[in-house]
């Protein structure tokens, strides 16, 4: 079992003290210990100095927050995993075919999307604000201030679908930190 970062960077704290404490009784400087602490923590995977991977989850309804997201991100210094075609929505690419193939896509993406989780350090969720009716307990996309079920006024709520919510779920059960597009409420 791979180790976490938390876990990788206390092991090098204490590969760090090891080799600072065998230092105090010969002559190999403070720098070149610290560079053999890292160094014999490298083949657990260790990565000191390395860019973070960031995965972006979300719907594939935000493509272009994705792509504002995979912008930000990578302007951060981070290297970002994301979904394959930031184009559209995944009903405008496969809408077309039958639903049994449709089915089938969407679950290897969903699948594909779960190993990028399994690479990254951290996962971003875009979860993006949209209309929710309180009264019907829905999210309505395509309305902006009343429902289309009953004419409700609606707020303006964080998205998290079914495919982000099992994708969250599973990078918090793999220890990947968790950031959010919006705080959830």
């Amino acid at each position: 079992m791979k180790a976490t970062q938390a876990e990788l960077e206390q092991l090098a704290k204490a590969a760090i003290f090891a080799y600072s404490y065998y230092i105090a009784e010969t002559d190999v400087g403070d720098e070149r210990a610290e560079e053999l602490a890292v160094a014999s923590l490298l083949p657990i995977g260790y990565t000191e100095g390395t860019p973070t991977i960031v995965c972006l989850c979300g719907s594939t309804r935000f493509w272009r927050e994705f792509q504002a997201a995979g912008l930000r991100e990578t302007m951060a210094g981070k290297i970002v995993l994301s979904i394959g075609a930031a184009s559209g929505t995944d009903d405008e690419h496969f809408g077309g075919l039958p639903q049994a193939e449709y089915d089938a896509i969407k679950t290897q993406l969903d699948e594909l999307h779960m190993r990028k989780i399994d690479l990254a350090d951290e996962v971003l969720i875009l979860n993006k604000r949209q209309p929710w009716c309180p009264t019907c307990q829905m999210f309505c996309f395509e309305l902006l201030f009343r429902s289309r079920c009953c004419d409700a006024p609606i707020e303006l709520r964080p998205y998290i679908g079914e495919s982000t919510a099992r994708e969250l779920a599973y990078a918090q059960s793999h220890g990947k930190r968790v950031r959010y597009l919006e705080e959830p409420s």
